[in-house]
């Protein structure tokens, strides 16, 4: 019989934080008004803005179709990722297992670089857009950085792309995984 650890799976969520509250009121607000002079709200007018109430959740710098001046430049002082409320949480998080090797898995290069800023020193950063260093390819700087996490006590955090690590990759050392995206839908 294979003794394996325990398996513990703890769901963090988060609210919006109030800029991002902000944006979203403003956006209803607006295209409940224009719905109105256009007639009245229809299902397929209300259906037709779900994508973009999406985006002014999850990332306002996205949205399209924005014309009211007062909420565009709303959105274009929304940092996405400075700005999210999901980025405390994570904090917390590794507070809570400070005295454990964890996996910071992500989806985009540009969170995973941000979150690199955070844990400088204390972290290792490998996504699809590292570049090796000189006399490196792909493959051998991933397994120096993983080398790395493994064996360095310096190292207690590895934030990596989940495009880059593959199964034939053993992290025995990792006893935390925190899978951490942006989106909220």
């Amino acid at each position: 019989c294979l003794n394996l650890p325990e398996h513990f799976i703890k769901k963090v969520y988060c609210t919006l934080s109030d800029k991002q509250k902000e944006i979203y009121a403003m956006f209803i607000a607006i295209n409940m008004r224009k719905l109105d002079e256009e007639g009245g709200i229809t299902s397929r007018k209300v259906k037709n803005l779900f994508p973009h109430l999406i985006m002014a959740i999850d990332n306002p710098l996205n949205m399209s179709g924005v014309d009211d001046p007062v909420l565009l430049s709303k959105i274009s002082k929304f940092n996405f990722i400075k700005d999210h409320p999901k980025v405390p949480l994570l904090l917390d998080l590794v507070e809570e297992h400070k005295d454990s090797k964890i996996i910071i898995w992500n989806s985009h290069p540009t969170v995973g670089d941000y979150l690199f800023t955070l844990f400088k020193g204390n972290a290792l950063l490998l996504h699809g857009e590292v570049r090796p260093p000189k006399g490196f390819t792909k493959e051998t700087y991933k397994n120096k950085i993983v080398d790395e996490f493994q064996n360095n006590p310096q190292y207690s955090i590895l934030i990596v792309g989940q495009q880059v690590l593959n199964s034939s990759v053993t992290l025995t050392n990792a006893n935390v995984q925190i899978y951490y995206d942006m989106n909220y839908v």
